[in-house]
């Protein structure tokens, strides 16, 4: 995430969310055994698991350690496989078969466990003396249910490998991320710096991801925090001071030391050594009702060419700006993402690692979209999105 709130926030919500699925785990499985309503079978799922709300996370967590371990064995071995047959790369067909049988088999293996636990659900059900469930067996018996559920999963699983292989073939053939520094390079320099910019430059970047904040005098200033505190050590907020005030100031992170640019400033840095910008605009809240053509003015005022890019989390700003001057290239910044994108009057997306879906992608690019996704900054997750559709890393 991109704040430490919304950090919290996320980790919050996950701890939220893991504590509700233990508790209604049972809600499933009654539903299929009683004639009660889903909303009755939920409150006895919550009865039952009241005291046993640590056992059923503890036997979730091992069954879900299996399966990531062999799925990971799955992985290893295709990985190997790949390499021993196509050293140098080059047969996408090659790694896309491979993969769809990978795919295959981690497909079967996390449909049968996923059979075994429900199974394991419903005897804890059975098991349980204090239920007062009576267990009514009003379905008819289906004449080769196994037949038909076996071949429903078969053609479930075998139609997941097969769009796994489409997709790989299309990605593998075509794609090539480009690679955007967020906030520059925060390893070698303080965030949104001119240092970072050059680090970023050094470090091979194609892009650097940078923040922008109104003045109390209306003028953009690089600073990704409403207030100083952090970088600074000064407890004022940004839209509080004016130009003069807030241009120049020390910031200091980790062992490295710098200054606040200007977004002009910032800007003419980074042209001078040729690194593109994807500029974030971050309304405060007290901006004026021009704020938009306050930006464009500015955008002109310094010739930014269309190889920079312009997001951020405010919709309205973004579409506003597209509307006003769309030979910008825009974008919207999206937290969390479920579904598809909608149709937001953009031109690109920025999805957060937790709300990447590659089907998602893949149909945003089809109408047109280049989409990004952020804060990338392990080495296993960048070669993930390496190795998809994404247009963008940022990290």
């Amino acid at each position: 995430t991109k704040t430490s709130a919304g950090t919290l926030f996320y980790l919050g919500l996950v701890v939220v969310l893991l504590y509700f699925h233990a508790r209604s785990a049972l809600a499933i499985p009654l539903q299929i055994l009683t004639d009660q309503p889903f909303t009755n079978n939920i409150i006895t799922s919550w009865k039952l698991t009241k005291k046993n709300v640590m056992r059923l996370l503890l036997i979730s967590a091992v069954v879900e350690g299996v399966l990531a371990i062999l799925v990971i064995i799955i992985s290893i071995v295709s990985v190997a496989l790949v390499e021993f047959l196509d050293p140098n790369g080059t047969n996408t067909l090659l790694l896309s078969s491979v993969l769809a049988v990978a795919k295959l088999l981690q497909g079967f293996i996390i449909l049968y466990t996923k059979i075994a636990t429900f199974i394991f659900m419903t005897k804890i059900i059975h098991d349980n003396k204090l239920a007062s469930l009576e267990v009514y067996h009003h379905h008819e018996e289906i004449k080769h249910k196994r037949t038909i559920v076996t071949t429903a999963a078969l053609i479930f699983v075998i139609g997941s490998g097969v769009l796994t292989t489409l997709t790989t073939y299309r990605t593998e053939s075509a794609n090539d991320p480009i690679i955007i520094g967020h906030r520059g390079y925060v390893d070698e320099a303080v965030e949104n710096s001119i240092e970072g910019i050059k680090a970023a430059k050094e470090a091979g970047a194609n892009m650097v991801e940078m923040d922008i904040l109104l003045t109390k005098d209306n003028q953009f200033v690089v600073m990704h925090d409403y207030n100083l505190k952090r970088l600074a050590g000064l407890n004022k907020r940004v839209q509080d001071m004016t130009l003069d005030e807030v241009r120049g100031l020390p910031i200091e992170q980790d062992d490295f030391k710098s200054h606040i640019p200007t977004f002009e400033e910032f800007f003419k840095a980074a042209k001078e050594i040729g690194m593109p910008l994807v500029i974030e605009l971050k309304p405060h809240g007290g901006e004026p009702a021009n704020y938009v053509d306050l930006f464009i003015a500015k955008y002109k005022e310094l010739a930014i060419d269309n190889s920079n890019k312009v997001m951020s989390l405010d919709l309205k700003v973004m579409e506003e700006l597209e509307a006003k001057a769309p030979e910008i290239t825009t974008g919207f910044v999206i937290p969390i993402q479920f579904g598809g994108f909608g149709d937001a009057k953009v031109d690109f997306y920025v999805v957060e690692d937790f709300s990447y879906q590659e089907l998602a992608v893949l149909h945003a690019q089809e109408t047109g979209h280049e989409v990004f996704v952020w804060t990338i900054n392990t080495d296993e997750a960048l070669q993930k999105y390496v190795d998809s559709p994404v247009n963008g890393i940022i990290t």
